[in-house]
């Protein structure tokens, strides 16, 4: 069993807090400790984040939009790009389409089939 190390608790969660981007998994290579203990000193330091990992950048609004504006449903836009239908309608409310829109389209198209 490896011995415990000791981590410098106050540097890591002050480095966590300057590098909101910055992965558990990164901070605990740059400290020599895995992404749990990483974990467990942020949430003990009452730290709450997102996973950065799960952006998809890839998947642009512009896209989503020409999709949206053929026609097709959000959930089937989801399926076609490889991703959720909650990453669809993100992508579409930055593209400035509103709430009410995404949600009629859906209704609108459901009561064909």
């Amino acid at each position: 069993m490896k011995p415990a190390t000791a981590v410098p608790r106050d540097e890591l969660i002050s480095l966590l807090m300057a590098n909101p981007k910055m992965t558990y998994r990164e901070a605990g290579q740059l400290f020599g400790v895995s992404r749990q203990r990483v974990h467990q000193i942020a949430k003990k330091a009452g730290l709450r984040r997102r996973n950065p990992g799960r952006h998809r950048a890839d998947i642009t609004a512009e896209r989503v939009l020409e999709l949206f504006n053929q026609g097709m449903l959000i959930k089937d836009i989801a399926k076609a790009l490889g991703c959720c239908i909650e990453t669809v309608t993100v992508r579409l409310r930055e593209a400035g389409v509103s709430k009410s829109e995404c949600y009629s389209h859906g209704k609108r198209v459901a009561r064909r089939g």
